[in-house]
């Protein structure tokens, strides 16, 4: 009996060795699916990145033509703006 137990226990471990292999070879596939989808989102995530950044830089270069604006108006006298009012390279969009 020892004996026939002892095969038994070991076609069980085989049995739930066989239904591991089964779920992950299942799983593998279903990885490769999604793998798509990740290239996928990494490249829209690629793409959002650099719409954000050309989209804050239109705003940096706005910003810096208002500036000039308005050192243009206070040369041409059409602006009473004193120094001290504009702003610096600290205070600016770029930090």
């Amino acid at each position: 009996m020892g004996f026939t137990r002892s095969v038994l226990s070991h076609i069980q471990i085989l049995r739930r060795i066989d239904l591991c292999h089964s779920l992950i070879i299942g799983r593998g596939h279903r990885l490769e699916k999604y793998g798509g989808y990740i290239v996928a989102f990494q490249r829209m995530e690629g793409q959002i990145e650099g719409s954000a950044l050309r989209g804050f830089f239109e705003v940096v270069k706005m910003d810096h033509l208002v500036f000039k604006y308005e050192i243009y108006r206070v040369l041409f006298g059409w602006s009473d703006m004193r120094v001290d009012a504009f702003s610096d390279h600290r205070t600016c969009h770029l930090g």
